[in-house]
């Protein structure tokens, strides 16, 4: 998920591709738990999501899935 936010803030002009890879991976995941990603790291990557979510770009109901 960071790789693809990452690609989202440098590449605006490929908003939409990268939004469809967002909620794809959304999509596929079940909840984002990963060892490897601190918990600091994580939350930064759900304020994210969430924030993609409230202004429309994403479906809310994804991410609530994803961050439950």
């Amino acid at each position: 998920m960071a790789y693809l936010l990452q690609r989202l803030d440098a590449e605006p002009v490929l908003q939409a591709d990268w939004l469809q890879e967002i909620s794809g991976w959304c999509d596929r995941q079940y909840r984002i738990i990963d060892p490897a990603t601190s918990p600091t790291a994580r939350a930064v990557l759900v304020a994210r999501l969430q924030g993609l979510a409230t202004t429309g770009l994403v479906r809310a109901q994804q991410v609530a899935r994803v961050i439950a």
